[in-house]
């Protein structure tokens, strides 16, 4: 190696011999970046469609059932580590003959792990009611207006 430093020229001959096998193979991820293109530009394109007040709110509706949901199903995940984590809690404190010194440290870790997994999972319950609500009340809304369009249509 303190040869390839002295002269340059071999520097130079090693870095056009890693281009040459390097040249060849595919970049990571570079077919993504075009679909990526073509779907920012396709975006572009459909940005100014017209889309009624009512389509809005039942697509956002829908949006926020779906995120809803998404946050109920993590909130479930949370709570079943939490139960899975008292289980060990349990098992570290009867039988903490078992472990040795460690049992100590193993029951306080376990009891941190239950306390952040009952709040995370109350954090993702209390996300997942507001979006209930506001998917809710945006379909409220989205009927009451349809009824109010089917009212003036019908005075016509």
């Amino acid at each position: 190696m303190n040869k390839a430093r002295q002269n340059p020229g071999t520097l130079k001959i090693l870095f056009m011999l890693g281009l040459v096998i390097a040249g060849p193979l595919p970049v990571a991820g570079a077919e993504d970046l075009g679909a990526h293109a073509a779907k920012r530009i396709d975006l572009a394109q459909n940005s100014h469609a017209i889309v009624s007040p009512t389509q809005f709110e039942a697509a956002a509706s829908k949006n926020h059932e779906t995120v809803a949901k998404y946050y109920e199903d993590s909130a479930a995940e949370l709570r079943a580590k939490a139960e899975e984590h008292k289980l060990l809690l349990e098992q570290y404190e009867n039988k903490s003959y078992l472990y040795g010194k460690k049992a100590q440290d193993l029951q306080s870790h376990a009891s941190a792990l239950i306390r952040k997994y009952e709040q995370a999972a109350e954090a993702d319950a209390k996300k997942a009611d507001t979006h209930r609500r506001i998917a809710s009340r945006l379909k409220e809304n989205s009927d009451t207006e349809s009824k109010l369009n089917t009212a003036n249509a019908s005075r016509r």
